[in-house]
């Protein structure tokens, strides 16, 4: 073989023309070469050990601040090569320190995991901020498991006023979320358990959770003062399967923009704490945001309305659908409220007693479906009204009515 070149990092043989199956040698060297420089390394962190030794992320070596391992990994980003894979491992334990994941302009796979974010052998992390960075043609894809978030890190010291925060750019390519028991934790002093910022830029971000992540305030008292919202959402979309969301005196959800929240079988609720009744929207949207519950229950504060969208519907955006909406009033009066042309696509949505959720829309903004032929029971408000027995389910009182339209019309309906 002739001699040896350098072919990423890796000396592999220069084939020659009298060196029969030198080049495809050569070859074989070069598409290991290739699998080997796509960057994939996992770091260790563990903040018990009392030992004595020199920390490099190792399993023998962990590092000892959660940080240093989000630096090592996003070291990796500044080496050659297009896509960069980085894992990390949190032992159990309590890390007071605000954390910083400063995403690379490339195609980016991170994941960080703990040993657990309930009782017991668990994870428990300062605030945590996603730095969106400004490149569209790359993607950014995050998966976060088994940790906790809280922006005193289980402390009597604030590190900041967001548990886990989503910072836009302007650009920012294509982001996605995957949360797995996952809880973000807010003090009573804090604004948010989770903030996601606009910056008024392009790419998609999505945010996807499971039904162990939980966002809220971490206090069971309050004061007066305190306004503590579980997750503001100003941009992207937010997926919560069976997810969890609470805010302290404030909305448990607020949602800006044009950013699409999308609930199925979730749970929101507003908590008062000690220092009084208030009356407290659970989900507030604004905008040309839009709003979607699938078997979910909302519970606002004293006469808080469920769902209060003060935006309007622009032919695309500014929605509230509601199907299977579930409402804890506990003796309030709230309900849906869009008071300024935000169209609501709605199903059955009542409370715990069963009766219908009240609802004020800005005409003609309010479309109401039901599946067909629903066993639900509907009294007409005067019974001497209709010229037979009131309809029993809702299909017959729409077909009796349209009926009478045609005829009142003097033709088809238009």
């Amino acid at each position: 073989m002739s001699n040896l070149i350098n072919y990423k990092g890796f000396e592999i043989p220069q084939p020659t023309p009298a060196n029969l199956g030198g080049e495809a040698l050569a070859n074989n060297f070069k598409r290991l070469g290739d699998l080997l420089s796509v960057t994939s390394a996992t770091f260790y962190v563990d903040n018990t050990r009392a030992d004595v030794f020199e920390p490099d992320g190792s399993v023998l070596h962990p590092f000892l601040s959660v940080q240093d391992a989000i630096d090592a990994a996003l070291a990796l980003a500044d080496g050659s090569g297009s896509t960069v894979s980085a894992a990390i491992e949190v032992g159990p334990g309590t890390y007071h320190e605000a954390l910083t994941v400063d995403l690379p302009e490339r195609t980016f796979y991170f994941s960080l995991h703990g040993a657990g974010s309930g009782p017991g052998n668990s994870t428990v992390a300062g605030p945590i901020n996603f730095q969106l960075r400004e490149g569209a043609s790359h993607s950014s894809m995050i998966s976060i498991a088994d940790i906790g978030f809280a922006t005193n890190a289980g402390s009597g010291t604030k590190l900041a006023d967001v548990a886990f925060k989503v910072t836009d750019s302007e650009d920012a390519g294509y982001t996605i979320f995957f949360l797995n028991n996952v809880q973000c934790y807010a003090d009573r002093t804090a604004q948010y358990g989770m903030h996601v910022t606009d910056a008024g830029g392009n790419g998609l971000l999505n945010i996807q959770c499971d039904g162990h992540t939980l966002i809220k305030s971490g206090e069971t008292t309050s004061s007066a003062s305190d306004a503590v919202t579980g997750l503001r959402l100003d941009r992207g979309q937010l997926v919560g399967l069976g997810t969890g969301f609470y805010g302290l005196r404030a909305p448990a959800i607020i949602v800006n923009g044009t950013s699409i929240l999308q609930l199925t079988g979730a749970y929101a609720e507003v908590l008062l704490g000690a220092a009084g009744a208030v009356d407290i929207d659970c989900v507030q949207a604004a905008d040309h945001a839009n709003a979607r519950f699938f078997q979910t229950f909302l519970t606002p504060a004293e006469n808080g309305n469920v769902v209060t969208h003060t935006g309007t519907f622009d032919g695309t955006n500014g929605t509230v659908a509601a199907q299977n909406l579930g409402a804890v009033l506990n003796g309030g009066n709230g309900g849906i409220n869009l008071p300024n042309g935000a169209l609501l696509i709605a199903g059955q949505m009542n409370n715990e007693t069963g009766a219908a959720l009240p609802v004020t829309v800005a005409s003609p903004a309010l479309r109401l479906y039901a599946e067909r032929d629903t066993n639900i029971g509907f009294t007409a408000a005067n019974p001497a009204d209709w010229t037979s027995p009131a309809p029993v389910q809702i299909s017959d009182a729409i077909n009796r009515l349209a009926a009478a339209v045609v005829a009142l019309q003097g033709g088809p309906i238009s």
